[in-house]
C-alpha cells in the first residue's frame, strides 16, 4: 500500500489570508502518520495586524509570534518534510491561497504544490450532517478534542484523507481520490518578482497598522470583549437535537456568560461563531427577549439582529431564538445570577 501525502493547516492573524501565524504539518506513508511538526509563523510585514476574531479562534496572539520564523522559513520545512506528495487541507483552497498570498507580500517563491481538499473528500464519502472539519474526523474514526491548533487540524485532515482512500479499496491517493470523482488541482503561484497583485494592494491597505492593536484586540474593543474559549463541536452530541449542526451567533447581553454559552451550544453539536455572516444558521438574542417581543418586533435590538433579519428576508435560512428558546434545546437553566 502506497498512500503516501501530507496533509498542513494554517491559522492567520486577520482576514487576509497572507497573515499566516501557524502551521501544522502531517505526513503519511502507507495509509500512516510517518512525520509531524508545526511552527508560529511571523506574519509578512504589513500583514501583522491581529484580528480579535481571530484571536479568539486560535488563541495566537502578536506576542507569540514576535520571534517566530517567517513565511520562507515554514514553505523550507514544509517542503523538506512533503517532498514531491501531494498537499491535502480541509477548504484547500484557504490553505493554498495562504501560501499564495503570503509569498507574495513577502516577495518568496512558493511551489506549484498538487493538492486536494478533505471537504470534497467527505462529501463524497460520509453521510453525515456537517461536513465541517469535526464532523468529518469524527465520521473518519478521529474524533477532535482541539480545533484550530494547525498541527492538531492537520492530523485529522490526514485522518480524514487516509480513511476516504482506505474505504475505496484504491492504494494510492491519487486512486482512491479518482475513483470517488475528487480532483487533485495544482496551485498557481505568484511571480515573486512581479509585484503586488491589485487585489493584495486593497486588501493590505485595509489592514491597520500593526502598532494600533493591543495584545490582539483593537483597542477600543479591548475592554468590552471578553475572551471566548476554543470549542469544538462535540462528537458524542445528539444529532436529533435542533443544536446539532448548526452555526450558532450569540448576540446581545446574555444570562449566561459567552463563554459558557459556547460551551453549551459545543456540546449540543452546533460551531459558536463570533460574526454573522451567510452561512450562519441560528441567532440566540440575548437583551431579555421573550418570543413575544421578538415576534412583535419589539425589544432592543443589536445589529447582528438586524442583520439576520434583512439575510432572512433575502432568503437565507437563520433561525432566530431567545435565549430562553435557547436553553430549553439545551436541557440547560439560567445561572444563579446574570454575568
Amino acid at each position: 500500500m502506497s498512500v503516501d501525502f501530507t496533509a498542513i493547516d494554517f491559522e492567520t492573524a486577520n482576514g487576509f489570508r497572507g497573515s499566516p501565524c501557524a502551521l501544522g504539518i502531517v505526513t503519511v506513508r502507507g495509509g500512516v502518520v510517518a512525520a509531524e511538526s508545526s511552527t508560529l509563523i511571523k506574519p509578512p510585514a504589513g500583514a501583522r495586524a491581529f484580528d480579535r476574531r481571530n484571536v479568539r479562534i486560535h488563541g495566537i496572539r502578536p506576542e507569540d509570534v514576535r520571534d517566530a520564523p517567517g513565511i520562507a522559513e515554514a514553505l523550507e520545512m514544509l517542503a523538506e518534510q512533503a517532498g514531491d506528495d501531494v498537499l491535502v487541507a480541509h477548504n484547500a483552497a484557504f490553505d493554498m491561497g495562504v501560501m499564495a498570498a503570503a509569498s507574495e507580500v513577502a516577495g518568496v517563491a512558493v511551489r506549484p504544490w498538487d493538492y486536494a481538499c478533505t471537504v470534497q473528500m467527505s462529501r463524497a464519502s460520509f453521510a453525515i450532517v456537517s461536513h465541517s472539519l469535526p464532523f468529518s474526523a469524527a465520521a473518519a474514526g478521529a474524533p477532535m478534542t482541539v480545533h484550530h491548533d494547525a498541527l492538531a487540524d492537520a492530523r485529522a485532515c490526514a485522518a480524514i484523507a487516509a480513511e476516504v482512500v482506505r474505504r475505496t479499496g484504491e492504494d494510492t491517493l491519487r486512486g482512491g481520490l479518482g475513483s470517488i470523482g475528487v480532483a487533485v488541482s495544482r496551485l498557481s503561484p505568484p511571480d515573486p518578482s512581479g509585484g503586488l497583485s491589485r487585489a493584495t494592494s486593497e486588501a493590505l491597505a485595509k489592514l491597520p497598522a500593526e502598532g494600533d492593536w493591543v495584545d490582539g484586540v483593537p483597542a477600543e474593543a479591548a475592554a468590552e470583549e471578553e475572551r471566548l474559549p476554543v470549542v469544538v463541536p462535540s462528537a458524542d452530541a445528539d444529532p436529533s437535537n435542533p443544536l446539532y449542526g448548526q452555526r450558532v451567533l450569540f448576540t446581545g447581553t446574555l444570562g449566561l456568560s459567552r463563554a459558557e454559552a459556547w460551551r453549551r451550544a459545543a456540546a449540543c453539536g452546533a460551531r459558536p461563531v463570533a460574526v454573522m455572516d451567510s452561512a450562519t444558521t441560528m441567532l440566540v438574542a440575548g437583551n431579555g427577549l421573550t418570543p413575544e417581543a421578538l415576534a412583535a418586533g419589539e425589544g432592543r435590538r443589536t445589529s447582528a439582529l438586524n442583520t439576520a433579519l434583512k439575510l432572512r428576508g433575502r432568503g437565507f435560512g437563520i433561525e432566530i431564538v431567545t435565549e430562553g428558546e435557547f436553553l430549553q434545546r439545551t436541557g440547560g437553566h439560567w445561572p444563579d445570577r446574570a454575568v
